[in-house]
């Protein structure tokens, strides 16, 4: 394999990645919209467990994926560097701009977000229950 096929598949990955974070970021907006845009009334506690339980799988399942996808990344890398015909004037700024974070960096990344979505689902309807007007009989 040669280091244009390398680099073909590294930027593929790197595509990949931007899939993952694309959806992620569509699921926190949906999920912060429903939140705000919503009745408080049908924000009770059963669905904001249940908001915050869907949620948390899919958060987990993305992390998973994007960890994988960084991993993919991060050995194409290696094998590029290692390919005859790699020299470090002409392909090192190629790699430096699509090589992945490191993992502790994806996770807390990710997980800062995770854990302010999930504490939303929980804050935001509180909040609104507490601001809404009396009921007038």
């Amino acid at each position: 394999m040669n280091i244009k096929d390398i680099l073909e598949f590294l930027f593929q990955r790197a595509d990949a990645t931007q899939t993952f974070w694309n959806l992620y970021i569509g699921a926190v907006t949906t999920t912060l919209g429903l939140l705000t845009a919503s009745k408080v009334e049908w924000l009770k506690r059963e669905v904001c467990i249940a908001l915050a339980f869907v949620f948390a799988v899919f958060a987990l399942s993305n992390l998973s994926s994007l960890d994988a996808v960084r991993q993919q990344r991060d050995g194409l890398v290696k094998v590029a560097e290692s390919a005859p015909e790699f020299r470090e004037d002409l392909y090192r700024p190629i790699l430096d701009a699509v090589s992945p974070p490191g993992k502790i960096a994806l996770r807390v990344f990710h997980s800062i977000f995770d854990l302010f979505v999930i504490t939303a689902i929980w804050f935001v309807p509180l909040r609104r229950r507490r601001r809404r007007p009396p009921a007038h009989s």
